[in-house]
């Protein structure tokens, strides 16, 4: 298909669509439409199921109910285009623009396109597309996959995104009021100061996700995970938490002993789990010095130890999953190959601390002390000696102290380091990609070996 032959459809189907004499739908299943012109023309009620419109310009197209069904749209640019009530079902949109797109009521379900004895296409693909701003009110997505797009400031009111793979996508300043995002997975996305208000999350899987100043007002998360969430500033009232994960979460203190939220799971004292808390520290003291043949390991996941002075206690390889450790004295304790991933460590006390080998992976250690920690790799002797790298990826570490940290080889992609105090640190070998560096001190710090353009921008 060329431009010229295209031009010629386009005006027959100007008439049809007036209603004129010499009107001729567009009728264009399975053609090769790529690297084309569609701006401004209206295409609407046109028949295009299964075919390739890669590479093409549609901004400002109409294709308003349309049959888009299996096609192709990967790295075209549909800024402004209207494809409401568009059935786009199984529609492939990779890379594509849709900013400021009007989909209202568009079908982008699951979908299959019958190809001789076979069928191809399946899950609607919109995957690091550029969809900010676009319109998406009472459309259809459930099952499509939008991982990694940005959906700043959309509005998705009324759609549904069922069992949705939203991993990594963007939808700050979003709307979403009374969307259904049942069973969907939306790790690591950012909804800060998104309007959830009113939107069906139950068994929505939120872990690492960016919450902070959501609007969750009369929302359903009963069975929502959202480990390692961070939800400071948030708004939860009339909110249902029935059977929510929220050990792992950063929660404000007045939401955290909010009614809302006492039907789900949340970080309990000690006492309130029927735990000695002296007493599990001595059997696993027994079981560090006998090797793991007497005593018992430690188990502390999920409980809040907050404000406790822990300093200098042996808790090498003790499970500390979700655990909260808020303003905890830790400083000369042992924490190597400790599991601490998805724990809420602000303001902990950790200088001098070993924590070779330690797992801190979406763990929160904003505005912690670390000076002179040592999170180096554990060398774990064997059949071979084989380095256990310390893992911090996703951590939290804004305005943190790791001023002369050892960190040598430590895993810190997609940690957030913002304002952190890195001066004079061992980073030699540490990998970065993702890791934010936003007004990070480097000064005098070891970086031998680090790629830094594979980290996000410093300011």
């Amino acid at each position: 298909m060329d431009q010229g032959k295209l031009e010629d459809i386009f005006k027959a189907h100007t008439l049809f669509l007036d209603h004129k004499s010499g009107g001729i739908r567009a009728q264009l299943p399975s053609h090769n439409l790529s690297s084309l012109n569609f701006d401004d023309k209206d295409l609407s009620e046109g028949i295009f199921a299964g075919s390739s419109f890669q590479f093409s310009s549609l901004r400002r197209a109409e294709l308003k109910a349309a049959d888009l069904f299996g096609c192709d749209f990967s790295v075209s640019n549909l800024e402004h285009a209207i494809l409401a009530k568009a059935d786009l079902r199984g529609a492939i949109l990779r890379g594509a623009v849709l900013i400021g797109a009007d989909l209202r009521e568009a079908d982008l379900r699951e979908g299959r396109l019958a190809l001789g004895a076979t069928e191809d296409s399946g899950s609607t693909d919109m995957s690091g597309i550029d969809g900010r701003n676009a319109d998406m009110s009472g459309s259809d997505l459930s099952g499509a996959n939008v991982s990694g797009s940005n959906f700043g400031g959309a509005s998705f009111v009324l759609a549904d995104l069922t069992s949705v793979n939203g991993k990594g996508a963007n939808l700050a300043h979003a709307r979403m009021n009374r969307a259904q995002l049942i069973n969907a997975d939306f790790t690591n996305a950012n909804f800060q100061k998104t309007d959830l208000g009113g939107a069906d999350l139950r068994e929505c899987n939120l872990t690492g996700a960016d919450m902070k100043g959501v609007n969750l007002s009369g929302t359903d998360l009963s069975g929502a995970i959202l480990k390692g969430a961070i939800l400071t500033g948030a708004t939860v009232s009339d909110a249902v938490f029935d059977e929510a994960e929220l050990r792992g979460a950063t929660l404000d203190d007045d939401v955290l002993s909010s009614e809302q939220l006492q039907a789900a799971h949340l970080p309990r004292r000690p006492d309130a789990a029927g735990i000695v808390l002296e007493d599990v520290i001595a059997q696993h003291a027994e079981w560090v010095r006998s090797g793991g043949t007497d005593g018992k390991r430690a188990d502390l996941s999920g409980l809040d130890l907050s404000g406790l002075d822990l300093s200098g206690v042996d808790l090498s390889a003790a499970r500390m999953i979700a655990a909260m450790l808020r303003g905890t004295q830790l400083s000369k304790a042992s924490l190597a190959h400790a599991d601490l991933s998805f724990a809420d460590c602000r303001n902990a006390k950790l200088n001098e601390t070993d924590m070779r080998g330690a797992d801190f992976s979406y763990a929160n250690l904003s505005q912690s002390q670390l000076k002179g920690a040592n999170l180096a790799s554990l060398q774990i002797k064997g059949a071979a000696i084989r380095a256990w790298p310390t893992d911090m990826s996703n951590a939290r570490m804004a305005e943190s102290d790791l001023s002369n940290a050892a960190m040598p080889g430590a895993r810190l992609d997609g940690a957030d380091f913002s304002h952190a105090n890195l001066s004079g640190a061992d980073l030699q070998a540490c990998s970065v990609e993702g890791t934010i560096l936003n007004g990070t001190n480097l000064s005098e710090a070891n970086l031998e070996g680090v790629d830094l353009t594979t980290a996000k921008k410093r300011s």
